[in-house]
């Protein structure tokens, strides 16, 4: 094989995959993950209310002969949870588990991706939310994909935990702290949004600016009786409460007061920020001071947690942080990262993962049980281990 010859996804063997699946499972082993079995079969309004706007609109959704929404799981972090829940409801518990299964998600027919792949993944669920637990899982990735027998890799690494410490200093109406740390992963809707809540001026639409003049109980009532009456279906995979929810949030934007150019100028100048973890820390730390703003608690645990991960032996100038960096899952809460093998274009992330601190409790938990965990493509780890080995042969 010569570094130019094309990869194929059905020229890979089942003994080359076992081979791989053996040494990630050797790692996850060491730090006592339990392996699940996790129904393909799942219920589709998990995965419609909680994932994000992407895996949502290609999740395969059914409805059985009792009328009962369904779907093939998407992915496998969902699925952890309920299998979490079903165990532990009554008494939470640390649990650390492991999984590799068959994910599913409809592709353009266009597109060469498959429309079912395979996902291996730890999930450590229940323990606190400090430092060692995120360098414990991401330390775990990547010694996972070492051992399997790739080097060569690109991290990135971001805190959504860091954002949303800033917007929660700086003032603004509690509604748009939540819209902005619900789209900083999504780079072209967040400037949309932050441009929309920095003026002031162009009037609303006749119904919208109506609807910001009432308080939300009567607005909603408006709304819903407007779209009952218009007979409004779903779209999208979203629920009309999605649709009434996202009416009110722009009604309430003509009744606020505009955010300050001082505000949305700090917001761009902390998104500006990149570099090695430590390097970005200390500009943080300066580009916050000068405004007169202390991240202090969330910045002193994003350093133990890089010193906890270089203790380990990854070093951070192996690691770009970006703090505009996200995921395209809606419930990451925290720390997260990504894994990738840029030679693989479209399919250039291997591995990712992140905390999720909020998303049992919105499974169905009666509290907030912390979590973080990761996923790895074993698919497209071999293609990237079979890149390399082309590149050494050629």
């Amino acid at each position: 094989m010569t570094a130019n010859t094309p990869l194929d996804l059905d020229t890979l063997t089942l003994v080359d995959l076992e081979t791989q699946r053996i040494a990630i499972d050797s790692q996850f082993s060491k730090k006592d993950y339990k392996a699940l079995d996790l129904a393909i079969l799942q219920p589709a309004d998990c995965f419609l209310e909680l994932s994000g706007e992407d895996i949502r609109r290609r999740t395969y959704v059914f409805t059985d002969a009792f009328g009962k929404e369904l779907c093939l799981r998407p992915d496998l972090t969902i699925p952890t949870c309920r299998s979490y829940l079903e165990k532990h409801r009554t008494k939470p518990d640390v649990a650390r588990y492991a999984y590799h299964g068959l994910a599913f998600r409809s592709q353009n027919p266009q597109s060469a991706k498959p429309t079912e792949f395979p996902q291996a993944g730890i999930e450590l669920i229940g323990a606190p939310s400090t430092p060692d637990e995120d360098a414990e899982v991401f330390s775990l990735t990547v010694a996972a994909i070492e051992a399997a027998g790739l080097q060569g890799f690109d991290i990135t690494m971001g805190d959504l935990g860091l954002f949303s410490e800033l917007i929660n200093v700086l003032d603004m109406p509690d509604v748009w702290r939540r819209r902005l740390a619900r789209s900083l992963w999504r780079p072209h809707e967040f400037a949309r949004l932050l441009e929309v809540l920095s003026r002031k001026g162009d009037e609303a639409p006749g119904l919208l600016s109506i609807l910001g003049g009432l308080d939300e109980g009567e607005a909603r009532a408006v709304l819903s009786d407007l779209l009952d009456v218009a007979s409004v279906e779903p779209i999208g995979g979203r629920s009309l409460d999605d649709i009434t929810d996202r009416l009110m949030e722009k009604a309430f934007d003509q009744g606020a007061e505009a955010l300050p150019e001082e505000t949305v100028k700090l917001i761009h100048d902390y998104l500006d920020i990149s570099g090695t973890p430590n390097q970005v820390f200390d500009k943080i730390e300066a580009t916050t001071k000068a405004a007169g703003v202390s991240l202090e608690k969330t910045l002193s645990n994003a350093r133990m947690r890089m010193k906890q991960i270089n203790d380990t032996g990854i070093p951070s100038d192996r690691i770009r942080f970006v703090t505009e960096f996200g995921r395209n899952m809606d419930y990451y809460t925290g720390f997260v990262f990504e894994l990738c093998v840029p030679e693989l274009g479209d399919d250039a992330q291997i591995a990712g993962g992140g905390r999720y601190d909020n998303l049992l409790k919105r499974l169905g938990a009666n509290k907030d049980i912390p979590a973080v965990g990761a996923m790895i493509r074993p698919d497209r780890l071999l293609r990237a281990r079979q890149l390399n080995s082309g590149r050494s042969m050629a």
